[in-house]
């Protein structure tokens, strides 16, 4: 897979609110103010919203941008149910913009990889259309092509099915420090062994339809702690304190305002594996697949 630099416009993604009563709509919308870089889009405006609410008198639905179902079942417009829908976009729009980073100015000229397959088989989700199920297990490495020069530093972050970002290796928290010519497995024990990261399906989303899941290699020739991007997505089924939400925020890394030394140039690259993810079951149509749940 291509490594992209790191670059991404700060602009509003749109969010579809769909309602049969105009003036239902209108009150449900007012209500959506304010969430960072998402804004209700106007009804004659169609196509690239990163989700659709479909709300009625008996209360609302939040769906992706496939109008697959994030909810279990309709929530009620009352002011808790609202707040959680808030953060559940906000969440979403973060999953979606880490997926659109493209090339900039701030460019990492050093040759790297990341590779993505399943264990057990000969699937390799960084080629073709992949597709993985729940309970399979994936083996990712990330590589420093260059022959000669300073180390990279190479984060793995997991945007899941339902807006949840994880950071995989956890045991290097400022980043895989990765000399020249060499490889490492996320995930493999300090004997060599790779057991795989294990592939699961949130709690609290429905199991109806297969869904797209993307593993990003964020590269960068310093250490970079992007643990402050981690956020648990929607259909989770525990809430966070309001002191570990401020917390993230403050340690997301383009907060720029915090009292401190100037932060050096970072020069970045990434490199996204995307794969569809199945839950399996009888319906499953990815039966023939490598990786297939029978």
């Amino acid at each position: 897979m291509e490594a992209h630099p790191l670059r991404s416009a700060r602009r509003a993604h749109r969010l579809r609110v769909e309602c049969a009563d105009a003036e239902r709509r209108a009150r449900f919308v007012r209500r959506l103010a304010g969430i960072p870089d998402v804004r209700v889009a106007e009804e004659e405006e169609t196509g690239g919203e990163i989700a659709t609410i479909t709300l009625d008198e008996t209360g609302f639905l939040l769906r992706d941008a496939a109008r697959l179902p994030l909810y279990p079942a309709p929530r009620p417009a009352d002011l808790a149910s609202i707040a959680r829908l808030r953060e559940d976009i906000a969440h979403l729009g973060n999953a979606v913009r880490l997926r659109e980073l493209a090339p900039g100015a701030d460019r990492l000229t050093v040759p790297v990889a990341f590779t993505a397959s399943l264990v057990g088989g000969t699937a390799d989700l960084s080629a073709g259309d992949p597709v993985a199920h729940v309970g399979d297990r994936i083996r990712l490495r990330v590589r420093n092509d260059a022959d000669g020069g300073r180390p990279v530093y190479a984060n793995v972050l997991d945007l899941g099915v339902a807006g949840r970002i994880s950071v995989l290796n956890v045991a290097e928290p400022s980043g895989i420090e990765l000399l020249p010519g060499q490889e490492h497995a996320v995930g493999a024990d300090p004997g060599g062994y790779e057991p795989g990261l294990p592939l699961t399906w949130p709690a609290l989303l429905p199991v109806d339809s297969p869904r797209f899941e993307t593993l990003v290699a964020v590269f960068s020739d310093q250490p970079q702690d992007l643990r402050g991007l981690a956020q648990p997505g929607v259909s989770h089924r525990s809430r966070q304190s309001p002191v570990w939400r401020e917390l993230a925020w403050l340690l997301r890394p383009y907060r720029r305002d915090l009292a401190g030394p100037s932060l050096p140039s970072v020069r970045y690259a990434f490199v996204h594996v995307p794969f569809v993810l199945c839950p399996g079951g009888l319906n499953c149509s990815h039966r023939t697949a490598p990786g297939a749940r029978r």
